[in-house]
């Protein structure tokens, strides 16, 4: 009898175990948590202090250039000390031009200010000599989901190195229109599920390594042909569609307890009933949906107020907050918009419980943040060097291999035989700018090499064509993201030769697109997304069968 007691309390214990870890699974470090009771009194204490211009500005995040000029830092003390805002958005620099402005930052404010960062690729983004990384369409055809999670928290370092708190990452968006004008390479692909994973994974990693991720452009700007920063894109789907495709990423997002979202500027008419307020400033939207039916408690920010989508709507920010929105993108204009919301609380169109609600959350994240304290100062010096290292370096090889696709291989024409004589390559785009793949081709092979521009003239093409027709193998290397003229596309499509043709591209997927009337007749295409010289001499491996192609396309 004993013994089948102490067996049913081992069998409990393992069922209350799996039931622990899996909410360990699911829920994230950036989310409130109603027994952290030290989170709550100190962002009540520091509300306590607050009058109503503080709150106000801890609700707003400004974007300032990563600059450490002289006009520049008299506005990063007229942010912090003036307008008290409790997040800073820094853009183009360099990485110790972003630390001597922290730094100030951390000096002058009463309360520590929360430093975001638009870093989809990483720093690189942004600023100039940090690493950079593939863009999410080539991180899509990666089949290993824990290297992405790695590269999130390799990004992560280099955030908390650099003194950054939150990143705007991952764009959550699946991109079903291969026209899309700004989302595109920004996305993870066009598969729901797959863009799902792979949001999860890079944010798990963001925010293990101390980042908070913000998941966008909810609910979903992957299927428009207008850019938000330029007019406001329309969406005219059903729920059910919307629910399938554009809100996939986002239920799982929540689903995997991760801390934050950004609301893009769409009009969805499927969401609101008046079929024309842009998402971002939509109670039924940010509240409804996002916060009631999905259940997202995490942090949620605006996308830009100042892009051509909402920023011609009288009192922007007020509505954006009113909607539900926690803390909003304000960019250039942080005088008006603190004016503004000063005055829709004093006119009790922003109540002041509202407002001690938001502002109360604000405080929370920036104690989950690590910001209950003053931050000590970041070192200057070597900054670059600690965020470049031999290991960041390393992933982002790793991640480029990684994401190499081989989308057909009919007769199997690859692996090629290096037989002297019998291979010739193309190169077309600027010169010299596939070098490295033609010298590691020659390596493996006796080859003959021909270069042409992009929009050659007639006679030159027809030049060409004549000496490629004594190959039996061509290679065509397709480099760079010059306009792919008619021209070009008539002559690749017409090249009549009794070879097999192999087209590799050094670039995105969206410059297959021009060229689909030739790539139909092609035996084989490579897709290596950029034209990193390690990865150009990766690929002239894979034609030779001496290194692997693991890649999984993400966009048809």
């Amino acid at each position: 009898m004993m013994k089948k007691l102490t067996l049913l309390l081992w069998v409990a214990g393992l069922f209350i175990l799996g039931l622990s870890s899996l909410h360990a699974r699911t829920g994230g470090p950036f989310l409130p948590s109603a027994a952290d009771d030290r989170c709550r009194q100190w962002a009540d204490s520091v509300l306590s202090g607050l009058n109503v211009y503080e709150k106000v500005g801890q609700l707003i995040v400004a974007t300032i250039p990563a600059r450490a000029d002289k006009a520049t830092k008299k506005q990063m003390r007229e942010l912090v000390k003036k307008y008290k805002v409790g997040g800073l958005l820094f853009s183009e620099g360099t990485p110790e031009e972003q630390a001597i402005l922290t730094n100030m930052a951390r000096k002058d404010a009463k309360i520590p200010v929360m430093v975001t960062f638009d870093g989809e690729w990483g720093l690189s983004m942004r600023l100039k000599g940090a690493p950079d990384y593939p863009r999410n369409a080539a991180l899509g055809c990666i089949e290993d989901n824990g290297l992405i999670e790695e590269y999130g928290r390799e990004v992560a370092r280099q955030f908390r190195e650099l003194g950054v708190h939150v990143n705007f990452a991952p764009d959550a968006d699946v991109n079903t229109n291969p026209l899309n004008p700004v989302i595109h390479v920004r996305s993870f692909g066009e598969n729901p599920q797959r863009v799902a994973e792979k949001v999860v994974a890079y944010s798990r990693g963001l925010e293990s390594g101390g980042i908070l991720s913000v998941c966008k452009h909810f609910p979903g700007h992957g299927d428009t042909d207008v850019d938000s920063h330029k007019a406001l894109p329309v969406l005219h789907y059903d729920r059910a569609r919307l629910d399938s495709v554009e809100l996939y990423p986002f239920k799982e997002m929540v689903r995997a307890g991760l801390g934050g979202v950004m609301v893009g500027h769409l009009q969805v008419q499927a969401l609101d009933p008046d079929g024309v307020t842009p998402s971002s400033l939509s109670r039924n939207v940010v509240t409804g949906l996002l916060k009631d039916e999905l259940g997202f408690k995490g942090l949620v920010f605006t996308d830009a107020l100042d892009m051509k989508g909402v920023s011609a709507i009288p009192q922007v920010t007020t509505k954006a907050l009113l909607a539900g929105n926690d803390m909003v993108l304000v960019q250039f204009n942080t005088k008006n918009a603190v004016q503004e919301l000063v005055d829709a609380v004093e006119s009790e169109q922003l109540s002041k419980d509202e407002l001690d609600a938001k502002c109360r959350k604000v405080l929370m994240y920036k104690y989950m943040l690590g910001l209950r304290d003053r931050q000590p100062q970041l070192r200057v010096s070597g900054m670059s060097y600690r965020i470049n290292t031999e290991e960041a370096q390393a992933l982002a090889a790793k991640l480029r291999r990684s994401a190499v696709a081989v989308l057909n291989n009919y007769f199997d024409v690859l692996p090629l035989a290096p037989v002297e004589g019998d291979i010739a390559v193309l190169s077309i785009g600027e010169k010299e700018a596939d070098a490295p793949f033609v010298e590691a081709m020659k390596k493996n092979a006796g080859i003959s090499h021909f270069h042409l521009p992009w929009n050659a003239d007639e006679a030159l093409w027809q030049d060409v064509q004549g000496q490629l027709a004594a190959f039996r193998r061509v290679v065509i290397s397709i480099t760079g993201s010059a306009y792919v003229s008619d021209r070009d596309v008539a002559f690749l499509e017409g090249l009549n030769l009794r070879a097999p043709l192999v087209y590799t591209f050094f670039t995105s997927y969206r410059t297959l697109q021009p060229l689909m009337p030739a790539l139909a007749k092609s035996s084989a295409v490579v897709l290596a997304h950029s034209a990193e010289t390690d990865l150009q001499q990766y690929v002239a491996d894979v034609l030779f069968a001496k290194k692997p192609a693991n890649g999984r396309m993400s966009m048809s």
